[in-house]
Order: structure tokens, then sequence, then C-alpha cells
């Protein structure tokens, strides 16, 4: 058994994968199997995965039902004691990235770093809690893509799969299980591991509608004791959002700033 299986999602998005590709087999740490599930692309993507095929160890191009049932394929493939999520455009940090993280490989189920994040016109640092909070996960998660490891063993039960009838969050929602009602051991790695392109489904501000109404649709489901207590905290961060929005609100800030107390 490797350490660690590195599994690449991919649907029509050669030069993303290529990059993916290039950033996992230039790493120093070589104690892993690399799995890549394309979704039956037609852009050349598998011209890009046959170029490479000596170094990738399980390959398939078939039509899928979404990037989760992708996902799930691949984890049924996987045979390393950890498996990492790294998907076509998003890249490991540098060469030894795997090398940190192996060193840290300690039999938590869940262990995870940083991640850069790349913007069309910039990039930032994205610094994740050591501390896991319920409260934290109300607007945000852990790395989908090239920043946490998962032992394979700890995808059982319930958590065997991620759930495909979601179309954003489900990575959220097995994070939320996994942590809050299983009491999955966890730690944090405070170093950058991946790069994150920010262009996925779930950061389009289109799909935030979506992204909210499936988190409250999760909660309703596994933690409905709190459900009406994260709806007041939804409510009370869309009107202080709305509050901050005001020109008016902005303007009385700036000239408070601007006036020096007697």
């Amino acid at each position: 058994m490797c350490s660690i299986s590195v599994i690449t999602i991919n649907y029509n998005n050669k030069i993303g994968l290529e990059k993916t590709i290039a950033s996992l087999l230039c790493q120093t740490f070589k104690d892993f199997e690399y799995i890549i599930i394309d979704g039956d692309s037609t852009d050349g993507s598998i011209d890009i995965i046959k170029t490479y095929e000596r170094q990738i160890h399980q390959w398939v191009s078939e039509r899928d039902r979404g990037i989760y049932h992708a996902m799930n394929k691949g984890i049924e493939k996987a045979t390393g004691q950890y498996i990492m999520f790294l998907n076509s455009g998003d890249t490991l940090y540098n060469e030894g990235a795997l090398s940190i993280i192996a060193s840290h490989l300690s039999g938590e189920q869940i262990i995870y770093g940083n991640l850069e994040i790349q913007e069309s016109f910039t990039s930032w640092t994205k610094y994740y809690p050591e501390e896991l909070k319920f409260s934290y996960f109300i607007n945000d998660s852990l790395p989908h893509s090239g920043g946490v490891f998962i032992r394979k063993d700890a995808f059982n039960g319930e958590l065997a799969k991620y759930d495909e009838s979601l179309k954003i969050i489900s990575d959220w929602k097995w994070f939320l299980i996994a942590i809050f009602k299983h009491q999955y051991t966890y730690k944090y790695i405070n170093a950058i591991v991946g790069i994150f392109d920010f262009s996925g489904i779930s950061a389009k501000p289109e799909n935030r509608e979506l992204l909210i109404n499936e988190k409250l649709q999760v909660i309703d489901e596994h933690f409905r004791a709190i459900y009406s207590e994260i709806i007041n905290l939804l409510k009370y961060k869309n009107d202080y959002n709305t509050l901050i929005g005001s020109r008016y609100i902005r303007a009385f800030l700036k000239f408070k700033r601007l006036v020096k107390p007697s």
C-alpha cells in the first residue's frame, strides 16, 4: 500500500489537466499512486493522459453524473493510506509539497494545510483554522482540492461516498458530518500545500443561492436541533452585509475615521 492516492477529476480542461499532472510528477516524494477520472472529454484531454500514461497508475474516461460521482469513482479505485483530490487546473504549491504532508501523516482521519488561491488578476493565501468549530463551517469549509488528505478507511458507513444528489457542497457535507457527528480526528499543517484555481462551480456568484439552500438542507437533515439558530445567524450576516454595503453607512464610517477625538 502506498502512502497517498492522488486523484484528479477532469472534464474538457486539457490545459489545466497538463498543468496539474506536471506539478505532481515533479514531486520529490514518490510514494504515491496517481488516478485520473475523466468525464468523457472531447477537447484533447485523452491525448494529454496518454502522453503521461506510464506515470499514471489508473485512469478512466467515461460519462459520469457530475463531479461527486467522479470523485466517488476515484475513491473506489484508490489503494493508498490517504486520499488527496487535485483536480484539473489545480496544482501543488512546489516540488516539496507532498513531502511536507507525508511527514505529518500520523494517523488522523483528516489532515489539511493552506492553499494559495489564484483568481484572474491576483492571488492570495487561504489560511485554515487549527481548531475546527461548527460556526466556521456555516460560511466556510476545508479545502475541496489541493489541500486536504483523508484517510482511505474514513470513507465508510454513511460517509462511504459523497452525496451525489448535491451539486455544490457535498464535500462540505462530508466534513461536517465526519467532524461534528462522528468526531473524526483531524490535524492542521501550517504550510501551503496547493494552488487552487478559483473558478469552480461553488466559487461562482450565480451559484450562491444554490449553495446556501444545499447547506440548509444538510443542516436540517443532520443537525435539526440547531437549524433555527443557523437560520438566525445567516439572517444576521445578511443584514450586517446589507448595512455595511449602504453608502450612507460607509460615508459615516469614513467620516468617523477622519474626525479625531478631542
